[in-house]
């Protein structure tokens, strides 16, 4: 997989995952339509990762390409490119290695951005050098401002569709011989764009280079020479003219770097430049002959060294893109954020504004309830943080907080209700009945009152109680007769207490049980001795 293919679909994950948080946290909509909002997205990138790259893929993908890929493998993959685009008929290999640059040689600018954009993205480096010689003969073309208007459109085609501007070297190659120096030929001759400026236009280009064609001349000639310097300037004074007059305005925005002569070109009678030499020096230079070389002409490489290199990081663009995305998803995470603070504040707003204007008792209570509901969780945000949906530093509705509890009646406390009193649980005597009675009989004993002292005592320690007094028997003999007996023994302590003691007779009350209450087993002289009982039981007062 190549790297565009790669940073491509590593930022086309990342956007699918920002877009995911964001929808999750910011956007305040049922699960359903976030996630089909969600799954539309991932539609549209799996179609763009499907069509639209494979469509740019074919459009790089140009025979022209396929036939030089093959010459630059065989050459190694340097990093370093030139691409040459000339406009001579002479014949040239597809692909040239010099030193650490290799030269691709087009003839048909409509090649030159499916060769750069192929470079850019098949390439194994990180980092690419990229330029472009424009090689132009006068001295041979026939339609000089057709030819500029064609290079110009497809590098600015190329400029805007790879976001790149690469580096531009003009070379002007000529029949005739620029050094002076016969010993010295097929040379070439260079000024270049020391950067004073972020760029020069080509006719400036052009005067540099007369200027110091002219003091080259007086520098190394002699008079002997002087018609090639004619020739020379007559060259540059035609593509001043076609430049300035004859094509399409645009070369401002070309990265041109350096502007060169070359000798060793081929003359044309047919050639614009013929036409013009003949014109502007009446015919005193009625021809040139044509002058073929071997030795192929090449800027150099320092120029390219300085002026060349174009870094094309695709870890660099994948960084960039994603901080892009990240940014992107900040600001679409910010619009959600504002919708629902704006939501928020309308939605108090007008319960505010509800409850003012409400008349209606019922009504105004429930309106009260809302304002109530909002105060609540106002504070709840408060006191515990702003959830994600409503942050990004847009959250406003704390100041609502003062309004609302000015609106809201203050409540009066509810009095806290008296503990219940727990009355003392009653005191219970029990008396053996054979200690106060002989058997079938109620009249006491004349030793009974050992027992009733203990009562007698244990009343007067409770004063406030009322006296109550049962009488049981056990099962043995009629019920009636039985009940008749405990009730008759009960009053007879009864009367003893009351005789024998200063305790009013209105606090006590007499039962008589019978065996209806047996506390053991009837069926054992054991536990009818114990059911054979009296019973003093001192029950405190109901205002005690």
């Amino acid at each position: 997989m190549t790297y565009w293919k790669i940073s491509v679909l590593a930022v086309l994950a990342v956007f699918e995952l920002v877009l995911l948080y964001v929808f999750a946290v910011y956007w305040q909509t049922g699960w359903i339509i976030k996630g089909c909002a969600w799954a539309l997205s991932i539609g549209a990138a799996f179609y763009y990762w499907r069509f639209y790259l494979k469509k740019k893929h074919e459009q790089i993908n140009t025979d022209f390409w396929k036939k030089i890929s093959g010459e630059l493998d065989s050459n190694g993959d340097l990093g370093c490119y030139t691409i040459r685009l000339h406009d001579s008929s002479a014949p040239r290999k597809l692909v040239e290695r010099v030193n650490e640059t290799v030269y691709i040689n087009i003839s048909g600018s409509e090649n030159l951005h499916p060769v750069v954009s192929n470079l850019l993205e098949n390439t194994a480096h990180k980092y690419v050098s990229v330029s472009l010689e424009l090689w132009l003969s006068p001295a041979e073309n026939t339609d000089i401002a057709t030819t500029l208007r064609t290079w110009l459109r497809n590098i600015l085609f190329l400029q805007k569709s790879t976001g790149l501007t690469i580096p531009v070297h003009w070379l002007i190659q000529t029949p005739v011989s620029f050094l002076f120096d016969r010993k010295n030929s097929h040379s070439v001759f260079s000024i270049i764009n020391k950067k004073e400026h972020n760029r020069l236009q080509i006719n400036e280009f052009l005067k540099n280079l007369k200027n110091a064609l002219s003091l080259k001349f007086l520098h190394d000639s002699n008079a002997q020479y002087s018609h090639q310097y004619i020739y020379l300037m007559e060259a540059l004074n035609f593509l001043e003219e076609k430049f300035l007059k004859n094509t399409d305005s645009g070369w401002e925005y070309v990265d041109i770097c350096s502007l060169s002569l070359a000798d060793g070109g081929n003359f044309q009678n047919t050639s614009e430049w013929a036409a013009y030499l003949v014109k502007n020096t009446d015919g005193l230079i009625p021809t040139v002959k044509s002058v073929q070389h071997d030795t192929v002409r090449y800027i150099l490489s320092e120029y390219l060294d300085k002026y060349a290199v174009y870094h094309r990081n695709h870890i660099s663009d994948m960084i960039f893109k994603v901080l892009f995305i990240g940014v992107a998803g900040f600001f679409l995470a910010t619009s959600f954020s504002t919708v629902n603070n704006s939501r928020l504040l309308e939605q108090i707003g007008t319960h505010i504004a509800d409850f003012r204007m409400e008349t209606d008792k019922a009504e105004q209570d429930r309106k009260l309830g809302l304002l109530k509901q909002d105060l609540k969780l106002l504070e709840g945000y408060r006191d515990h943080g702003v959830p994600a949906y409503l942050g990004l530093g847009l959250y406003r509705a704390q100041a609502y907080i003062p309004k609302l509890k000015a609106l809201i009646p203050a409540e009066i406390p509810k009095a806290p209700e008296p503990k219940p009193v727990k009355k003392p649980d009653p005191v219970v005597l029990t008396l053996d009945s054979l200690a106060l009675f002989e058997t079938g009989q109620f009249e006491l004993k004349n030793n009974a009152n050992k027992a009733l002292i203990g009562v007698l005592k244990a009343i007067e320690a409770h004063p406030d109680t009322r006296i109550l007094i049962e009488g049981h028997t056990d099962n043995v003999g009629n019920p009636v007769s039985n009940q008749q007996l405990s009730e008759k023994r009960a009053q007879s302590v009864k009367d003893w207490l009351v005789i024998s003691s200063n305790v009013p007779e209105g606090r006590f009350e007499v039962k008589g049980l019978g065996d209806t209450k047996p506390i053991a087993d009837n069926q054992t002289e054991d536990g009818k001795a114990k059911n054979r009982r009296v019973e003093i039981i001192l029950i405190p007062s109901a205002t005690q």
